[in-house]
């Protein structure tokens, strides 16, 4: 039974926490912000306990009730009980708007909801959803849906923004709305180097390809064997640790590495304070929250030049390698270690730019503006 209250969202999601995941955390973090102003119901499927979990405790707004469906394993299905239950939503209550967080399954159920019901939307593209479902013949007609009915389109990133214009003309219901990041949590603790100490390179992701930890991988194992034995490599994420080791034993078999598994958000903090540089080597991405919680804890990083990472580092030039180029990467990595201070440079600089332009403040105000941009429309 929903509890009655003035003004309605529905947000549409795949997954929440306790869950692992960037898409999670932001839902999370948006959903937050909306109840500032409305009763937000979110709408998603239930998942299996296994999955990694973020922190053993979430806090929700008061303002938010989550609806959940016993996830089908039939794809058909899946959006079948996705539209049931959005059906059941709108002929309740009176939404003010409806939210489909990710475009494939989310944007396009919020999307049809909207279009039946009368209701303003807002589709949001995340990560690798335009890049994978646009070209995927069984998704591309669902997102090609999405992105010509919404009222809004909102993405976080320039590039993805562009590509869905490429298909549909978006250019005067979109908005970009980078993600943001908490700094008084990521606070700024500066690693001292001591002389019988190694430098610390990290990587925190998992092994799917769009992560890139490949390309990382092979940039390694190009490095001079002196230069190998000068770093450790520290890995945070979702990886089967056994295929890892197959993996690290068979393409760089002299590396130094540590692998720390899915680590919450608490461990997170400690696993950037103990690296000298934070590698993101994305194929293809969104915004990852990594890239902004790593500059956050003041250390140096070096990013591909993808997606949102771009709108983050387009006016640190030094800190961007090209997506895929492992050799790139292998010589930018040979310099760091042998005492170029070309990345460690302008730290300050960059993290006065997030405070900015990536702080949870900015994230809110974009998010609200999205909202009032869909309602006047």
């Amino acid at each position: 039974m929903i509890v009655s209250f003035s003004k309605y969202i529905l947000f549409i999601v795949d997954t929440i926490p306790p869950i692992y995941g960037g898409l999670a955390t932001s839902a999370h973090r948006i959903a937050n912000y909306l109840a500032e102003d409305y009763k937000v119901i979110i709408l998603t499927p239930s998942h299996e306990k296994k999955d990694q979990i973020i922190e053993k405790t979430v806090s929700w707004s008061e303002n938010i009730q989550i609806i959940q469906f016993k996830k089908p394993k039939n794809e058909a299905k899946y959006l079948e009980e996705f539209s049931r239950m959005g059906e059941k939503i709108c002929e309740e209550i009176k939404l003010e708007a409806i939210v489909g967080f990710y475009l494939y399954r989310a944007g396009f159920i919020a999307t049809y909801l909207g279009k039946r019901y009368q209701v303003p939307t807002i589709v949001s593209a995340r990560g690798n959803d335009i890049h994978r479902s646009l070209f995927h013949s069984k998704r591309h007609s669902f997102v090609k849906y999405a992105l010509l009915e919404t009222t809004i389109f909102t993405s976080v990133s320039t590039e993805l923004m562009e590509k869905g214009n490429a298909f549909e003309a978006i250019k005067e219901k979109s908005l970009v709305v980078g993600n943001g990041v908490d700094y008084n949590f990521f606070e700024v603790k500066e690693r001292k180097i001591q002389e019988s100490e190694k430098v610390v390179i990290g990587f925190a992701g998992d092994d799917r390809s769009k992560k890139g930890f490949q390309v990382i991988i092979k940039a390694l194992s190009n490095l001079p064997q002196n230069l190998i034995e000068s770093f450790e490599l520290f890995i945070a994420g979702s990886f089967n640790e056994e295929k890892l080791k197959k993996n690290l034993s068979k393409n760089c078999s002299k590396l130094t590495y540590t692998f720390f598994g899915t680590l919450p958000r608490k461990k997170m903090r400690s696993f950037y304070q103990s690296l000298d540089l934070l590698v993101i080597p994305s194929i293809n991405d969104g915004l990852p929250n990594v890239l902004l919680e790593g500059i956050a804890s003041g250390i140096s990083v070096l990013a591909s030049n993808t997606g949102g990472i771009k709108d983050v580092l387009h006016t640190f030039p030094e800190k961007l390698f090209p997506s895929g180029d492992s050799d790139e990467l292998t010589l930018i990595l040979a310099k760091f270690l042998q005492g170029e201070e070309k990345l460690t440079r302008r730290k300050d600089e960059l993290l006065s730019h997030c405070k900015e332009q990536y702080s949870l403040n900015a994230e809110k105000s974009r998010w609200k503006k999205a909202i009032s941009m869909a309602k006047k429309e």
